[in-house]
């Protein structure tokens, strides 16, 4: 007798309710974790932002008041005690001290900025005016150990020289000049070595100050600073050779 098996055809796996929870859980969790990675990454380049914007405003900020303070003291100078066409106005030493105090304010402030250092030379120039050589020189001393090439465009280093030179310390003066010198162009080498020449006279090597006299006078026959030249070689019982 033949026995009929029925084939029992499997059924469709359902998906059960723990597993459609567990799912939902996994979808909910990366979806949190990501929103959690959005949130933080959004929130870091939101306060990288606000940091470089905050940065931004106080350095524009920090600008425009050392502006402002450098033109203030600026006016006040010129004012007061600035320059003038006629060389023998006498200007008041008071005048001279109250913008000395309000450049060394700036410097002070605003020490790496180009106010400060504008500031730091301004200073320096006063102190030179009031007779305070050694002060104006280590003014300038620390102003080009800073910023070497700032102080080189405004023509510190020369500054620097003519303040050796008024403090009797002739030897750092040549050494300043010559330096100036040896960067200079050509038509300021003529002053350059009268400058030279008077610091050697000064420390009492009249020697080497007629040698580089002469020097003036052969290489730039045709300038006033030849006719300077021939004189203080006159005055120091010496021709130029091309007098003779």
């Amino acid at each position: 007798m033949s026995s009929y098996i029925r084939k029992r055809v499997p059924k469709k796996k359902s998906t059960e309710p723990d597993e459609i929870l567990t799912a939902t859980k996994q979808i909910s969790d990366r979806f949190r974790d990501n929103m959690n990675l959005i949130i933080f990454t959004v929130g870091g380049v939101l306060f990288v932002a606000f940091i470089s914007l905050g940065m931004m405003w106080l350095k524009t900020t920090k600008e425009n008041s050392a502006a402002k303070a450098l033109t203030e003291v600026q006016a006040s100078y010129n004012r007061n005690a600035g320059v003038t066409q006629e060389e023998d106005v006498q200007v008041d030493p008071e005048a001279l001290r109250e913008s000395l105090a309000g450049f060394r304010e700036v410097m002070t402030d605003y020490p790496d900025m180009q106010q400060g250092k504008s500031a730091a030379l301004y200073a320096a120039n006063i102190l030179f005016r009031l007779g305070s050589y050694q002060e104006a020189a280590a003014v300038v001393e620390d102003l080009i150990t800073r910023d070497p090439v700032f102080a080189s465009r405004l023509n510190a280093p020369y500054l620097l020289a003519r303040s050796y030179e008024a403090a009797g310390n002739y030897e750092s003066a040549l050494e300043a000049y010559s330096r100036v010198l040896d960067g200079t162009r050509e038509d300021l080498r003529a002053l350059l070595m009268m400058d030279i020449a008077r610091c050697h006279e000064l420390s009492g090597d009249p020697a080497s100050a007629v040698e580089v006299y002469r020097d003036v006078v052969d290489q730039y026959q045709d300038s006033v600073f030849a006719v300077k030249a021939d004189t203080k070689l006159a005055i120091l019982g010496i021709q130029a050779e091309g007098s003779l």
